[in-house]
C-alpha cells in the first residue's frame, strides 16, 4: 500500500499571509489569512488524494548552508524584522517542521526522492 504525502513549502504561505495583510493595512490579520491558506491547502490535498489518508507536512526553511557559502545568496531581498518574528511564532505555534541547514524546497526534494523509494 502506498502512503500519500502533501509536502508544503510553508515559507510561501507565511509570506503570502504577511504581505496580503500588510497590503490591506491590517497587521493583525496575517494569522487569519495563514489559517485560511493552510485549511485551503489541506482540503485541496484531501481532494487530490480522493479522500484517501495522507500525511499533511508543512515545512519551513532552516538556516541554509547556501548563505554561508555565497555572500550574495538572496542579498537583494529586503529584510522585514516583523515578518521574521511572525514567521518564528507561526513555526512554533503550528508545530511546523523546520530542518536545520536546509531550505524547505530542498528538503521536499530530498523527501520526495526518499519517499519515492519506499513501498508500504
Amino acid at each position: 500500500m502506498t502512503k500519500n504525502f502533501a509536502l508544503l513549502d510553508y515559507d510561501g504561505f507565511i509570506c503570502k499571509a504577511w504581505f496580503a495583510a500588510k497590503a490591506r493595512g491590517d497587521k493583525d490579520n496575517p494569522f487569519t489569512i495563514l489559517g485560511n491558506l493552510t485549511n485551503e491547502a489541506y482540503f485541496k490535498s484531501r481532494a487530490f488524494f480522493n479522500n484517501e489518508s495522507f500525511e499533511f507536512v508543512p515545512i519551513a526553511s532552516g538556516h541554509t548552508f547556501k548563505k554561508d557559502m555565497f555572500d550574495t545568496y538572496k542579498e537583494t531581498r529586503k529584510k522585514d524584522e516583523d515578518l521574521g518574528e511572525f514567521r518564528t511564532e507561526q513555526i512554533i505555534r503550528r508545530n511546523i517542521y523546520r530542518p536545520l541547514y536546509i531550505e524547505a524546497d530542498d528538503m521536499i526534494s530530498i523527501l520526495l526522492d526518499t519517499i519515492g523509494d519506499i513501498e508500504n
